[in-house]
């Protein structure tokens, strides 16, 4: 097999990269880490960088681009050719997005806004592969990329010791909402549909990581939608700990932001959750109707808080005969085998599975 350098690498632990990385190991190629420099002025840093990276891709037949380090493709692309390798982009986190949707750090029209979309788009524009996780965000990236660019989708899935659990004996249904904060998370929204819901017997477990006024402004909102009672929030865990927590829930609840972003992702807390056997709810969105099959009454999508209302209500209704589903996990996982199968032929490999 070849040689695959990965530069810039910002979290080796990231788990998107990681999986990537180990398909690729186990597939048989050599797979070359080169860390981000972390220390130092920026411009050192970013010199540092692309002479580490151009060293190390000397003799490569692929150099690879991780989703945080998007800004530095102009320089991949340009090792890429020094080294004589093809160029692969992993756009999973989109600069635009990321920075003006979901962290609402720029505004729409404005200078860092419009460099964003710049570095975006150069990116889809310089790459020879192109990755990214659900086939409704391939087609947007398609519209962007250059005429000679591949684009592989590459779902998220779950780990491999994530596994259907037994149903909890639980009296009254129970919520799970596990993640971050972020617009995309849509955290408001699935307040709001929990204060619209007629069983108030229904509760709603948010493990969140986000800042103390965060969590204070979401406490201030449950209590002025009148359901603070039936709310508990609880300091983000491990991740085999939230295992755990997925497994005493009935329902586990996925994204609700009202950007491009949450309508077309499948993000972890869906994989996981419905890898447990649990019935999740999400945004509706093209991206669902990917694993609609797969999932079957496990994945419920809403358009609105009134939707997503009348879906707990309704699963509240039949608590007792919950959909289960035992083979789920192994569905989902070759469902993603089947995707990285796609990939690793692209680089010249016998689809070997990771």
């Amino acid at each position: 097999m070849s040689r695959i350098v990965y530069l810039r690498v910002e979290d080796r632990n990231y788990p998107r990269n990681e999986r990537i990385r180990a398909s690729l190991g186990q597939a048989g190629h050599d797979v070359v880490v080169v860390d981000r420099v972390t220390s130092g002025p920026k411009p050192i840093r970013l010199l540092r960088d692309f002479a580490r990276g151009l060293r190390a891709s000397l003799g490569s037949s692929h150099v690879v681009v991780p989703e945080f380090s998007l800004p530095f493709v102009p320089a991949a692309w340009l090792i890429a050719r020094v080294a004589g390798a093809r160029l692969v982009v992993d756009a999973f986190v989109g600069k635009y997005e990321t920075v003006v949707e979901d962290w609402g750090r720029a505004r729409p029209g404005s200078l860092r806004a419009r460099w964003c979309s710049l570095v975006d788009r150069t990116a889809a524009r310089l790459a020879d592969l192109l990755l990214i996780d659900t086939d409704a965000r391939a087609e947007t990236l398609r519209s962007r990329a250059g005429k000679n660019t591949s684009v592989f989708t590459l779902p998220v899935g779950s780990p491999a010791w994530i596994r259907p659990q037994p149903r909890p004996q639980n009296t009254e249904l129970r919520v799970l909402y596990s993640g971050g904060a972020l617009p995309l998370h849509g955290i408001p929204f699935f307040l709001r549909g929990l204060a619209e819901t007629r069983r108030t017997a229904t509760r709603l477990t948010l493990v969140l990581a986000a800042p103390a006024v965060r969590l204070e402004s979401f406490r201030a909102l449950a209590d002025d939608l009148g359901i603070l009672d039936r709310c508990e929030f609880v300091e983000p865990v491990s991740h085999g700990e939230l295992i755990r927590v997925v497994g005493e829930h009935d329902v586990v609840l996925g994204v609700f932001g009202d950007s491009p972003k949450a309508r077309t992702v499948l993000a972890n807390k869906v994989w996981q959750g419905l890898a447990v056997s649990r019935t999740v709810v999400t945004r509706s969105g093209p991206a669902l109707a990917e694993i609609a099959d797969i999932a079957g009454p496990l994945l419920i999508g809403v358009p609105d808080e009134c939707a997503l209302a009348e879906a707990l209500d309704r699963l509240a209704a039949q608590h007792d005969h919950l959909p289960d589903d035992s083979g789920i996990a192994d569905r989902l996982e070759a469902y993603v085998q089947r995707r990285f199968d796609d990939f690793l032929t692209a680089l010249g490999t016998d689809g070997a599975h990771p």
